[in-house]
C-alpha cells in the first residue's frame, strides 16, 4: 500500500497479529476457536443473493492457524447492506466475531503514514484496518493498494482460500481476462450486475 497523499486527519493504519489473537482467545475461550473454524460462515458475494460459506479460521500447513477474512460480507455495512436472501450469522458467531475484533483493537499497532510511505504486510499473518479520515481543501487521502504474491515466500494455503488466490492471481483466472481495470468504476452500494470474485 502506497500513500500517494494522506488526509487532514484520522486515516491511520492498524495492524495486528493473527497468532497473538490466536492464542489470546485459544487461553481464555477454546469454545470460540471452534466456533471461527467452523465452515458455516456465510459470505455474502453482493450479487443478485448468492453467498458462499467458509470458515473464518484456517490451518496453514507451513505456519500454524490463522484468520482470513473481511467483516463486510459477513456483517454487511451501511453501503453495502446484505441481500434479503442471505441468512445472518447466528448469536454464537457474532460473539465470535466480536472477540476477535476486540482482541485485535487490544493489541493493535496504529500507524501513521506519511505521503511517500509503503506499507508492505501478509494477509495471512496480520490482521489490517484503518480509522475513519477527514479530507479537506489542503489534504485528500489518495492510497495505491496492489495485492502481489511472490511464488517462492507465499504461504501453502488451504484449499478454500488458494481457490481465492487463483482468482486474482492466476493468468487464467475470468476475472484478469481484461487487461485494464477501471479503477474509478464502483458500483451503486457495493453491488453490480456482474460477478464478482469471492469476498473474503
Amino acid at each position: 500500500m502506497y500513500a500517494y497523499d494522506v488526509s487532514a486527519t484520522g486515516g491511520e493504519s492498524l495492524l495486528a497479529s493473527n497468532a497473538r489473537i490466536y492464542n489470546e482467545i485459544a487461553e481464555k475461550r477454546p469454545d470460540v476457536i471452534h466456533t471461527l473454524a467452523d465452515k458455516n460462515w456465510i459470505f455474502d458475494e453482493f450479487h443478485e443473493g448468492d453467498y458462499h460459506t467458509r470458515p473464518l479460521l484456517h490451518n496453514f500447513p507451513t505456519h500454524g492457524p490463522g484468520f482470513v477474512y473481511s467483516r463486510r460480507p459477513l456483517t454487511g455495512a451501511w453501503f453495502s447492506p446484505h441481500c434479503a436472501g442471505v441468512p445472518a450469522m447466528t448469536e454464537v458467531q457474532a460473539e465470535a466475531l466480536d472477540m476477535v475484533h476486540f482482541t485485535a483493537e487490544a493489541h493493535r499497532l496504529e500507524v501513521h503514514l506519511q505521503v511517500g510511505d509503503i506499507e508492505l504486510i501478509n494477509n495471512f499473518a496480520l490482521f489490517h484496518a484503518r480509522r475513519g479520515f477527514v479530507d479537506d481543501s489542503s489534504a485528500a487521502r489518495h492510497i495505491i493498494r496492489l495485492w502481489l504474491r511472490n511464488e517462492k515466500y507465499a504461504w501453502e494455503a488451504p484449499e478454500v482460500i488458494a481457490r481465492s488466490s487463483r482468482e486474482i492471481f492466476d493468468p487464467n483466472s475470468e476475472f484478469r481476462s481484461k487487461p485494464v481495470y477501471d479503477i474509478y468504476w464502483s458500483p451503486p452500494l457495493g453491488r453490480g450486475k456482474f460477478k464478482r470474485m469471492e469476498c473474503n
